[in-house]
């Protein structure tokens, strides 16, 4: 699909069909099926190109823990992913110290490569740039996710003196993606739980709200989309995002909200992405993920666009592969519903 055919999807103008983004799989998942996984991204293209910058260079799928750029310790979990564990910043007499120690060096070499190589071989093709971890990602990392929620308490001086330098490096990550020819930025922020936002709507508003309009204005200035990608339920604070300019929303969990409810309220507002639903994707038989599929694309989508189609999440490898080919089947299918 040409990136013109994905900007018309996003700004709601008519595109010929939905976009789709299959290739959202787990490393894990990738290493357990091998061939076989490759194979079914062969035959099922992306519309789009997402590309990630890492901190985490090191990494590989045979080490249990290692330490990032960020200078936090991960510990691997037992499906897929990992958390951090440990960080110098578990300590806030370290703060003054991390601040000019402990970022990534943005102006590393080769650090972007990547990303300019694929637009140039892409030139046709619409390309996200990512980096996976935000500021509340950062705080959890560094100070551990019990201490960050004390920390909005009785440190809140401290997350705003953090939260400023970090939204800083991010500006300045974001204008080097504008250089690499990047068509839009992806920030990436887990805000809910299964049931609520992880802390109150005020603190959300105190805090994040600035460090993203900052982050989302910039963006813009560039000539680039917006978007998200944040898992849980963050129902109360959507309003905000719309209110910020955010043009593409991609909810982990959007089922675990009044989705309907959303979808009507901003679907004139927003460009929804994903809404093929991972949680559940290996208990489902492959007309149920059918069923699912078509739900998603007659809630979200429209004849005028403002739905890309993809997993909610990365698929991981407890899913078989009979599945993820029919969530894939499924997605090519209906991808053409409004045509």
């Amino acid at each position: 699909m040409d990136k013109n055919e994905v900007i018309k999807a996003i700004e709601r103008r008519n595109p010929q069909r939905l976009p789709c983004l299959y290739g959202w799989m787990a490393a894990e998942t990738m290493a357990k099926y091998k061939d076989a996984a490759k194979d079914l991204l062969q035959a099922y293209q992306d519309d789009l190109i997402l590309e990630a910058i890492s901190f985490s260079p090191s990494a590989n799928l045979t080490q249990t823990e290692w330490r990032d750029e960020w200078g936090i310790t991960w510990r691997r979990s037992p499906a897929a992913g990992a958390m951090g564990v440990n960080s110098e910043l578990r300590d806030w007499n370290a703060l003054n110290h991390y601040l000019k120690e402990g970022f990534p060096d943005l102006d590393l070499q080769g650090r972007f490569d990547h990303i300019t190589e694929t637009v140039a071989k892409n030139p046709n093709t619409y390309v996200i740039a990512t980096w996976w971890l935000c500021q509340l990602e950062i705080f959890r990392a560094l100070r551990g996710t019990e201490n960050f929620l004390m920390d909005l308490y009785l440190h809140q001086r401290e997350l705003m003196t953090l939260g400023e330098a970090l939204t800083d490096f991010f500006i300045r990550l974001i204008r080097k993606l504008a250089k690499c020819g990047a068509d839009g930025v992806m920030l990436s922020d887990d805000f809910g739980t299964q049931h609520s936002l992880l802390f109150s709507p005020k603190h959300w508003r105190q805090l994040f709200k600035p460090w993203y309009k900052r982050m989302i204005r910039e963006i813009h200035y560039h000539g680039m989309h917006a978007l998200l990608h944040t898992c849980g339920y963050i129902e109360d604070i959507i309003p905000d995002f719309v209110e910020l300019g955010l043009d593409v929303l991609h909810l982990g969990n959007p089922y675990l909200m009044d989705i309907e409810k959303i979808v009507n309220n901003f679907k004139e507002d927003i460009c929804f992405f994903g809404g093929c639903d991972v949680q559940s994707l290996s208990k489902k038989k492959p007309e149920e993920i059918r069923r699912d599929v078509e739900r998603a694309v007659k809630l979200f989508g429209s004849k005028e666009g403002g739905f890309i189609l993809a997993p909610t999440n990365s698929i991981t490898p407890d899913v078989s592969l009979e599945n993820i080919e029919a969530l894939f089947r499924a997605m090519k299918k209906y991808s053409s519903f409004y045509s």
